[in-house]
Parts: C-alpha cells; sequence; structure tokens
C-alpha cells in the first residue's frame, strides 16, 4: 500500500494529528495488512481488512491470504492492549 497507494499529504495530517495533545494512539482501519508504527512517542495501528490481505513486502501487489481480519483494542484508560486476529 506504501508504494501502490501511498498517503498524498503525510506531512501535512501529521502536523494536524500532533495539534491534539491529548492524542496517544491512531487507529487506521482497511489498511489490508497490519502494522504497527510510532511517531512522535504516539503508536499508529494500521488495521487489516475484512475481505483479503496483501503482502506488504513485494514491489508488485501480491494477496497474502483471503482472511478476514480485524484488530482488537483494550484501552482502560491509562494502558492499551491491541491484537489482530483473522478468521479461517
Amino acid at each position: 500500500m506504501d508504494t501502490q497507494a501511498p498517503l498524498q499529504n503525510p506531512g501535512e495530517a501529521w502536523r494536524r494529528l500532533r495539534t491534539f495533545d491529548r492524542l496517544a494512539h491512531v487507529f487506521c482501519g482497511h489498511y489490508h495488512t497490519e502494522r504497527t508504527l510510532w511517531r512522535d512517542g504516539r503508536g499508529i495501528f494500521l488495521c487489516p481488512s475484512t475481505l483479503f490481505q496483501i503482502d506488504p513486502y513485494p514491489d508488485d501487489f501480491r494477496v497474502a491470504h483471503s482472511r478476514p481480519g480485524f484488530r482488537l483494542i483494550d484501552w482502560d484508560g491509562d494502558e492499551l492492549t491491541t491484537w489482530v486476529e483473522y478468521l479461517g
């Protein structure tokens, strides 16, 4: 996805998100692969698709598998626990 359909304005998007003082984590759905990134001390959690997942590493687009996925989020106000599950 990073090479096939990259965000056109990542710098601007991040500058706007940083204006929220209490923003600790960002969750982005429908990315077709799971990924966790950290930027400026904030977690960025990319969530899988409910249809199919793509292989995040090859140069060309390739489906990794067709198992629907979802991210579970457990937040108690202080501590975050999150993980990804796949069906099938």
